[in-house]
């Protein structure tokens, strides 16, 4: 799910008048600007974030790969485009859920008839159905033929907001060890999976060899 697509998908959301459409809308932004997996973005709780002038810090509490529960810190700057920016989308979910920063609720939680909101927090996996359910709507799929090379037809799933920061990254020309420490991949092989289908074309010998 790069940003090229989260684009399309923010485009045709046509329900950011309803708390449904802001919670949605700031679960996409937030879980791709910080390359969060479905179960991070589900066991998030407002007193995970706190707000600076550039932007949020977000703590991560316990990952898959941070079993000791030693947490990770991931800086999340003021986003350059509005209406992408994931500063912006959460800050308007905080005013429609009626949510405070540090008041230690759950960040996302689940809404009924799209009005009342619980304060029950969502589950892992309806945090996948929603990116899968709005990535559908924005005629992105599985038949889909402008995701990374070797993903598999059913490749849009919770993870691939983390997966896209990573591709999404790597297109822009940053360096494998710098995306690590914001998707916090302890092995760099893992983590190439998503960055050699973006830089396969620069990295290549291939045009180097005489042919």
């Amino acid at each position: 799910m790069t940003t090229t697509l989260m684009r399309q998908i923010i485009d045709v959301m046509h329900d950011l008048d309803t708390a449904t459409g802001l919670r949605d809308r700031a679960i996409l932004l937030l879980g791709l600007a910080a390359a969060l997996r479905r179960s991070e973005l589900a066991a998030l709780a407002t007193n995970d974030i706190t707000r600076h002038d550039g932007g949020l810090l977000l703590r991560i509490r316990r990952s898959k790969t941070d079993q000791t529960g030693h947490g990770d810190l991931i800086g999340i700057p003021l986003g350059t485009h509005p209406e992408t920016c994931p500063v912006h989308a959460l800050q308007a979910w905080l005013d429609a859920s009626g949510r405070r920063l540090g008041d230690g609720r759950p960040m996302f939680s689940r809404i009924h008839h799209h009005a009342r909101i619980a304060d029950t927090a969502l589950s892992d996996r309806s945090i996948a159905r929603i990116i899968q359910a709005r990535a559908s709507a924005a005629d992105i799929s599985g038949d889909n033929d402008t995701h990374a090379v070797g993903a598999t037809r059913s490749w849009v799933s919770g993870h691939s907001l983390r997966a896209g920061h990573a591709t999404s990254a790597a297109e822009q020309g940053v360096d494998p060890m710098t995306i690590s420490r914001t998707t916090r991949h302890r092995r760099l092989d893992s983590l190439a999976r998503y960055v050699r289908p973006a830089s396969a074309l620069d990295d290549s010998t291939a045009g180097k060899i005489g042919l």
